[in-house]
């Protein structure tokens, strides 16, 4: 079966973990490594989560074989994981938090912007706008055209924003 989670060799990975368009994951092992032979099935489930986030990388590095990028980035133990966060200036931070499924999406999706569930669906936050959620609460109050207004004023880049609108016009 093809693997969700992206092998980066010393010539790869820096034109993936460096994009200043993704927000890349990685984490370094050594294949005779318990530790993570148990974290393996996690991270590739976590891969598969985040497949369809074309901005989001879940990716390893075998450290025993490509030594000089594990010590570029301070790693002395195994599994170490490290996140690069989207931007021109990449800074590795330690991921500190659980080893299981939901521990990793918590972080990815705070750090990333992203909406995943541990199953790769989306979550009951995702395409919601705080702002129009405020507006359209109001609008179930008072069904005027000035706040249909109001919210199709509201600057936002959401692609949900459209759908707010769309609706609220509906009911009126």
């Amino acid at each position: 079966a093809p693997s969700f989670v992206q092998a980066l060799t010393d010539a790869s990975f820096d034109a993936v973990v460096m994009n200043p368009e993704s927000d890349v994951l990685v984490e370094f092992y050594a294949p005779w490594c318990g530790h993570c032979k148990q974290l393996a099935p996690v991270y590739e489930d976590l891969g598969k989560a985040y497949a369809a986030e074309e901005n989001v990388v879940i990716a390893k590095v075998d450290a025993d074989k490509h030594r000089d990028l594990a010590q570029k980035f301070g790693v002395s133990g195994f599994p170490t994981i490290k996140f690069f966060g989207r931007g021109d200036d990449k800074e590795a931070e330690d991921y500190q938090m659980g080893r299981d499924i939901d521990s990793f999406v918590t972080f990815l999706n705070g750090k990333a912007g992203t909406f995943r569930t541990s199953k790769g669906g989306l979550n009951n936050k995702a395409g919601r706008v705080e702002a129009l959620d405020t507006l359209a609460a109001r609008f179930m109050q008072d069904q005027s055209q000035a706040i249909i207004d109001e919210a199709a004023a509201t600057a936002t880049d959401a692609p949900s924003h459209r759908h707010y609108v769309k609706a609220m016009k509906k009911i009126v």
